[in-house]
């Protein structure tokens, strides 16, 4: 009976429509938690200490957890599974750029505080773009739950990465000979 009105119809492509917006801003998270797991990556190579490259390191591979568990997600809802491990052409082309501006610089002090910073920004960009999906209404439960514990295991992380930027930035800062004394 529910044939004969369209219902069973109009549900179908409610589902399918809500469906293709989830794997569509999935995708999109995934792909930028993904960048993310790169970032930090070429941060943990770019460290001039050991508990750095290590901090880093972890921090990429929570970040390339967490795009699997998007991914799964994805898949789920039916979407098709895209590997992004290595991050997108964009985040690529960020870091080539920082390569190119350290090798002209020569400084490797500097290349480990602008991996640091590179990576402190990346961050704070994500989680702007989880807070944007936990904000849209057409995002369904699922998507959100999946959604919410990627922002909990980003923001978590950040923190430590932001206090070890800002340790950086006060030694930076004492290290100018315009510090006051």
């Amino acid at each position: 009976m529910a044939d004969d009105h369209g219902l069973t119809h109009d549900a179908t492509t409610h589902r399918a429509v809500t469906d293709a917006h989830d794997v569509r801003v999935l995708g999109d998270l995934q792909a930028a938690i993904s960048d993310s797991a790169a970032t930090l990556e070429t941060a943990a190579h770019d460290s001039d200490g050991e508990a750095r490259m290590r901090l880093f390191a972890t921090l990429a591979e929570e970040r390339a957890r967490t795009a699997r568990d998007l991914r799964a997600t994805i898949m789920a809802l039916g979407g098709s599974a895209v590997d992004t491990d290595g991050g997108s052409i964009l985040a690529k082309a960020r870091r080539a750029v920082a390569d190119i501006g350290h090798a002209l610089l020569g400084d490797e002090a500097g290349k480990a505080v602008g991996a640091v910073d590179l990576a402190d920004d990346g961050e704070t960009a994500l989680i702007r773009r989880l807070d944007a999906a936990l904000d849209d209404p057409e995002l369904s439960d699922v998507a959100r739950a999946a959604v919410r514990r990627a922002r909990a295991a980003v923001a978590g992380d950040h923190e430590d990465l932001h206090a070890l930027r800002q340790s950086l930035d006060s030694r930076r800062d004492i290290g100018s000979p315009l510090f006051p004394y």
